[in-house]
């Protein structure tokens, strides 16, 4: 229930709610089994089910393979995402910020993708709404602001990129993982 919670502070009060997650300091390994890996756990489920239900021919087939790619596309996106973020915040901020930071502001930051990707599985016609996935910046932005104390002129490049990163990984994992299974009917 507290995931549910923190991820809707996050998208109704993100200022009030980065300024706590600040104050926070979780180890990363309890971030990711409280908060990343049980959004995950739900991503992965809801994925098995609305291919159980809408797959016109093959459901089994087509459950297990999509489950199968949702789960390594969000597990691997997320991860890539740390690191590609952590990457860039060091190169811009030599030494600067130390990755437990970096991976508390991704970890949150992935709401937005998280909770998208649930709402788009279970009701495949608000395929539009993936355009939301753009208050990820905003997230970015206020996190940059909170967690990691970088003034408002020298946010914008961490903003761009990190965004770019959380918004974009997982959707290439998903597109290359379903090339490489051309013959998978799903």
């Amino acid at each position: 229930m507290h995931i549910v919670n923190r991820a809707w502070q996050l998208v109704i009060a993100t200022p009030e709610t980065w300024d706590k997650i600040a104050s926070e300091h979780p180890a990363e390994e309890k971030l990711r089994r409280t908060y990343v890996f049980p959004f995950i756990y739900v991503n992965v489920a809801v994925v098995f089910l609305s291919h159980l239900i809408y797959a016109d021919e093959n459901m089994w087939q087509a459950a297990f393979i999509n489950t199968i790619v949702s789960a390594v596309a969000l597990t691997g996106g997320y991860f890539i995402a740390c690191a590609a973020c952590f990457a860039y915040l060091n190169r811009k901020f030599p030494q600067r910020y130390e990755r437990a930071l970096c991976t508390k502001v991704v970890s949150y930051c992935y709401t937005i993708v998280f909770l998208l990707h649930i709402v788009t599985e279970i009701i495949p016609s608000l395929f539009f709404l993936q355009i939301l996935d753009i208050f990820t910046g905003y997230l970015v932005w206020e996190a940059c602001r909170s967690v990691f104390g970088i003034q408002e002129e020298e946010r914008s490049h961490i903003v761009v990129v990190f965004t770019l990163v959380i918004i974009f990984i997982t959707p290439l994992l998903s597109r290359l993982m379903l090339f490489m299974l051309p013959n998978a009917a799903v």
